[in-house]
């Protein structure tokens, strides 16, 4: 696969987007986490995927717009924290405390994505071990995090690991609950057939509506 990033200009506009050649027939576009991302067959030239931007120029700036991110790391800026927005406040401390929708912190980055992992891991281990008492199935020898671009979760059933991103400490705990089932399941059910969408359903009814406000 080749990776490139780019700039298209039309008129007053301007679009950057990340451009993949793979092994594939048609072209497809998606925005994703505010970037424009193309994927287009090798061999297909840039003339062809930038008239096709084009048409859409409109469409996806707009998107890309739309988009905000979890954290705005400042002084007064914000880290939407289990979706929940709460507001930053650098004080010199060395602790990190959550008070109600205010979060107070030293002016060290490393020291709040350190703070960040350690939420999301007792999260993860809490509602897997909850899950854990109610089927024997749900057995995990190794719990992984990762900063996966394309996905919340992977289960590899023969190892008995689960891996999940650490993106979900932005989103709502229902989701996050949503996706420990759904990898959890897979310990039972390694595909994505109907025996294995009913066993998510055992644990997590209202998976439906929890998969489309998750997208990535």
């Amino acid at each position: 696969m080749i990776k490139e990033k780019r700039i298209f200009k039309k008129e007053n506009q301007e679009l950057i987007y990340s451009l993949e050649y793979k092994s594939m027939k048609h072209l497809r576009v998606k925005v994703k986490q505010g970037e424009v991302i193309v994927s287009a067959p090798y061999g297909c030239p840039v003339q062809y995927i930038e008239s096709f931007l084009a048409q859409h120029m409109d469409t996806l700036i707009q998107q890309t717009q739309h988009y905000e991110y979890p954290v705005d790391y400042k002084d007064g800026g914000y880290i939407d924290l289990w979706g929940i927005r709460r507001t930053l406040h650098f004080k010199n401390q060395r602790e990190i405390i959550l008070k109600d929708q205010d979060l107070y912190l030293p002016d060290q980055l490393h020291r709040l994505q350190r703070w960040l992992f350690i939420q999301l891991r007792d999260e993860i281990e809490r509602l897997i071990q909850i899950y854990q008492r109610q089927e024997p199935h749900f057995s995990v020898e190794k719990i992984d995090f990762k900063a996966y671009q394309g996905c919340w979760g992977k289960c590899y059933p023969r190892q008995k690991k689960v891996i999940f991103n650490t993106s979900l400490v932005y989103q709502k705990k229902d989701f996050v609950n949503y996706v420990v089932v759904h990898e959890l399941c897979h310990l039972i059910h390694p595909d994505h057939s109907a025996a294995f969408y009913q066993e998510v359903a055992k644990y997590c009814p209202d998976y439906h509506r929890l998969r489309k406000e998750g997208k990535l």
